[in-house]
């Protein structure tokens, strides 16, 4: 017989109580591996204490064939063996995933907490109870670090989570894996292996089978112990960023005519962090989903450019720099291409075109140096006749390039400098009302040529401004 008051079930007992499950219908969410095995296992303990109702769920992702047949018969069992009622689902992930265009792991995720959503609301529950434990906890912090995101991503598995209709709780959370397998070997406990687990095409899974041990390996076995603790003492600072972040938001951001319009002064005047949170809190409100970096960082870049600047966001959002406000709208045809967009040039300053940005600075020569890197032009500006543009060229379009003495086709001009077919149509060219002065980042035209007699220069210079994803 268990002894119920083991450190386990005080563990688990300490977040019921600190979650205030008690007296209510609960869901089990259970995939017959052994962190919800044993999860069930203290939580059917703990029941009468707590006056609990328990449905056990499972979700069947339409994967691993046999196999996850077997793991739905097996909580099928576990739930009769513990006399709990048990609500079981089929899904095609496969499916989901190829028409989100997610990832399986993404996929699977969403599937899960839609389904247990929905169980708790069929079963009046408001609380739904699943068996992440430290080491998904450090898994998920180390993943999200490396991959640059922000403290939303590195507090992304906290204690508990809301949903539409009840709340998520982690009773498992500062409890290590090993001590699961512990408790269950010491009691004789069955539960299955899901082979995928096995997988390292998972991402998941190469950060446990390598990164974890080695973590445990210089730091000790409470490593993962000791990340999820990191990760609850960042939780009041992520309070703290949304709070601020909503309200900035509130202030610099208001909808005509179904657009939002996002306030240029207000956003200048705020330091770089709180511009960032800012744009992060407002672009999620648009998008329905966490910002990407690129689209933070596009944004920041369309506060600072000139008027005309624009560029695409995620979905079919783009971002076009007015006057006084950046306007973020849905294209009109739901799609729109970066490369497409023409740019007139109205002066000194910085340009924007999807993640591409042209800075403008005419001067009077000789001030600077007239040797310049492959990203920047130098030009006299004398021979700059009519409005510059900035824009994509165009099949067929020749100009002479710097040094040659007749005129070639751009797409030769691309070739031969060993541009990549797939990165050619992102290569824009800045052109007057004569043509082509520059391929940006490329090669120059003859006729802009500075000579001693120059005494007006033109200088330009592109960039890329998108950084590393969340």
């Amino acid at each position: 017989m268990k002894l119920v008051y083991s450190n386990l079930h005080i563990e688990v007992a300490n977040s019921l109580r600190a979650n205030d499950v008690n007296n209510c219908t609960v869901v089990l969410a259970c995939s017959g591996g052994l962190d919800s095995t044993v999860m069930a296992d203290v939580v059917c303990d703990l029941a009468d204490d707590f006056n609990l109702t328990l449905v056990v769920a499972h979700l069947h992702h339409g994967l691993r064939g046999s196999e996850a047949d077997g793991d739905q018969r097996f909580v099928i069992g576990l739930a009769e063996q513990h006399h709990c009622k048990s609500i079981n689902h089929q899904v095609d992930v496969a499916a989901l995933a190829k028409e989100s265009g997610q990832g399986l792991e993404a996929a699977a995720r969403e599937a899960r907490y839609t389904f247990l959503d929905h169980v708790a609301k069929d079963q009046n529950a408001f609380f739904i109870l699943v068996a992440h434990t430290a080491d998904d906890v450090a898994e998920s912090f180390l993943m999200n670090a490396a991959r640059g995101s922000g403290i939303d991503g590195l507090t992304s598995h906290g204690k508990t989570r809301k949903l539409l209709n009840a709340t998520v709780v982690r009773p498992l959370w500062p409890i290590q894996r090993a001590q699961l397998r512990q408790y269950a070997e010491k009691h004789s406990m069955e539960w299955r292996e899901d082979s995928s687990n096995a997988d390292e095409t998972f991402l998941r899974n190469r950060i446990r089978s390598t990164v974890i041990p080695a973590l445990r390996e210089v730091f000790g076995n409470e490593a993962t112990e000791r990340i999820s603790r990191t990760v609850e003492d960042l939780m009041p600072s992520r309070s703290i960023v949304h709070w601020v972040s909503s309200n900035l938001a509130d202030e610099l951001m208001k909808i005509e005519n179904g657009q939002a319009l996002l306030n240029v002064r207000g956003l200048k005047a705020l330091e770089a962090p709180f511009q960032t949170e800012a744009l992060r809190t407002i672009l999620k409100r648009l998008l329905h989903q966490p910002a990407r970096r690129s689209d933070i960082q596009r944004v920041m870049a369309l506060v600072a450019a000139n008027a005309g600047s624009r560029a695409t966001l995620t979905g079919s959002l783009e971002a076009i720099k007015d006057h006084n406000d950046v306007v973020i709208r849905e294209t009109s045809n739901g799609q729109v291409s970066d490369d497409a967009v023409e740019i007139v040039i109205n002066g000194d300053g910085a340009y924007i075109s999807g993640s591409q940005k042209l800075e403008i600075i005419s001067r009077t020569a000789p001030v600077m140096s007239l040797r310049s890197p492959a990203n920047e032009m130098i030009a006299d500006f004398s021979s700059v006749v009519g409005k510059i543009v900035w824009r994509q060229w165009g099949d067929g379009e020749r100009f002479q390039p710097f040094g040659m003495e007749g005129t070639s086709l751009v797409s030769d001009v691309l070739t031969n400098s060993r541009i990549p077919h797939s990165q050619r149509r992102s290569v824009r060219v800045l052109a007057d009302d004569e043509g082509i002065l520059w391929v940006c980042g490329v090669r120059t035209a003859e006729r802009i040529r500075v000579a001693d007699a120059t005494k007006h220069l033109l200088s330009a210079k592109v960039s890329t401004i998108d950084g590393d994803e969340d």
